[in-house]
């Protein structure tokens, strides 16, 4: 139990002094995490720049075969 105790002051003793003598504001130290994260994921995904995410809707050949929503899941409808 002492072993925690001593961890967590010292974890809140160097978070602490880190905010106190950091070398830039809040506000850029918080930019260049931001960025420093976005590179390492592009780096692990394989990706060199940001793509949207694909569109999730269904081919329209999908939606021609049914004139009614209801036959979409095989249901009859009116």
């Amino acid at each position: 139990m002492a072993f925690w105790k001593g961890a967590m002051i010292g974890a809140i003793a160097g978070a602490a002094y880190g905010v106190w003598t950091a070398p830039r504001s809040g506000k850029a130290t918080r930019a260049r995490i931001e960025e420093a994260v976005e590179d390492s994921l592009f780096r692990l995904t394989g990706m060199e720049v940001w793509q949207p995410e694909q569109d999730r809707t269904l081919p329209p050949e999908w939606y021609a075969t049914a004139a009614n929503p209801a036959e979409w899941n095989g249901e009859a409808g009116s």
